[in-house]
This record gives C-alpha cells, sequence and structure tokens, in this order.
C-alpha cells in the first residue's frame, strides 16, 4: 500500500498505474526528458500557441457541417467574442521525450484558451524543438467541438480543460528503427479509446491498433 500526495497525480492520476520493477538486465534509454524552458523559450511557446489557436478558431467557429437547418446552428457566443478578440488565457501542460533518431526533443502540449468560467476551445500539438525554435509537426483541435457539445449535453463549461478529453499521452515504447510509439487515451461523450501510433516525421501517425469501448 502507498499513499501518494504529489500534486501531479492528483491533477491526472489517470495516467498512473501500478507496475513491477524492469528486470536488472534491460538495458533500455530513457526516452522521457526534463526540459526546461527559460523565459523568452517559453514566450516563444506561447506565441505559437496563440497562432496555431487563430489558424484553428475559424473551422471551430465554423457553422456544423450536420446541422442542415440554418436557424438551428450555434449562436455566437460571449465567450467566441471574447476569445477572438484576444482575451483568452491560456493555460498549456508540457511533456518532451526522445521519439526520433535525430534525437531532438519532441513536446506534446495539451494547451486550452480560458475565459472566466469557461474553456471551450483547446488544442494538442506535437512539436520539435531543435534547441533553438519549435516547429510544429501535428495539430490537433477535436478538443474544441467536443467541449462545446459536451457543455450541451450537461458535462460542464471547462471540458477543452480536462485532459481524459483532449487526449492523455500514456506511455512512450522505442522502437529498432529510432522512432518510438506513443499511446494515447481519450474519453468521448459516451465511449473511451485508447491507441497506437507510431511517431515520424509528420509527427504521430496511427497504426490501426487500438482498444474501445462505448457509444
Amino acid at each position: 500500500m502507498a499513499r501518494v500526495t504529489d500534486t501531479k497525480f492528483v491533477n491526472e492520476r489517470a495516467k498512473y498505474f501500478v507496475a513491477s520493477p524492469n528486470e536488472p538486465t534491460t538495458n533500455q534509454r530513457p526516452l522521457s526528458i526534463d526540459l526546461q524552458l527559460n523565459e523568452m523559450r517559453r514566450r516563444e511557446l506561447e506565441e505559437m500557441l496563440d497562432r496555431q489557436m487563430r489558424i484553428t478558431l475559424p473551422s471551430v467557429l465554423a457553422p456544423v457541417a450536420y446541422i442542415q437547418n440554418p436557424a438551428a446552428q450555434p449562436k455566437e457566443t460571449e465567450y467566441d467574442r471574447q476569445l477572438q478578440a484576444g482575451k483568452g488565457r491560456v493555460v498549456y501542460h508540457v511533456e518532451a521525450f526522445q521519439l526520433a533518431p535525430d534525437q531532438d526533443p519532441r513536446l506534446y502540449v495539451r494547451a486550452y484558451w480560458k475565459i472566466g468560467a469557461r474553456a471551450h476551445t483547446g488544442l494538442t500539438l506535437w512539436l520539435r524543438f531543435d534547441g533553438q525554435h519549435f516547429s510544429v509537426e501535428q495539430t490537433d483541435a477535436t478538443i474544441s467541438s467536443l467541449a462545446r457539445y459536451l457543455e450541451f449535453k450537461d458535462l460542464g463549461p471547462q471540458l477543452a480543460a480536462r485532459p481524459e478529453y483532449a487526449g492523455m499521452l500514456l506511455n512512450i515504447v522505442p522502437a529498432a528503427d529510432g522512432w518510438a510509439y506513443v499511446i494515447m487515451g481519450r474519453r468521448g461523450y459516451e465511449s473511451a479509446v485508447v491507441s497506437v501510433w507510431k511517431y515520424s516525421s509528420a509527427g504521430p501517425r496511427d497504426t490501426g491498433i487500438a482498444y474501445s469501448y462505448g457509444c
């Protein structure tokens, strides 16, 4: 039995599993990187997040394709207006790993924009950091549409802030070719899925291996 008081566990306990120590004969290199960003690098990262949000936002706020009746389309909210005016406060979580043969760190970034008690808009990004600059290898704004839908289902106004809906990186497994497998978990409205991806020069690519349940 163990009592865990680490705040990281309290905030993201779904990421933690009971495990036994590895065999002492294995010589596997650690893939997690303790990346320290100074103030200049943090500003650069936040500016990149802001650019990506503004690139993505028109598609998030655009009419919903499957709603044919114009009168039934969602109306612009005060949150939307303030977000477009740049008044949202960005909150982000960063994890860094060695996933590629070039050994440049790859960053998994989960970000969302909060205005008051609402967080409807979020992104997950995979970035490459060459030691000087960040470059985007993949982005996903699925959580933005999902969060708005889930609030309509009375599941709360801050779904974009919840990692289990935005996408949780559960594990990294090295591959013989120098790339690595990425195991992701994500919840939906009445479902959950754990999927396996293979990192590439264009970010993670779906291997087709997954476990899911629900509707």
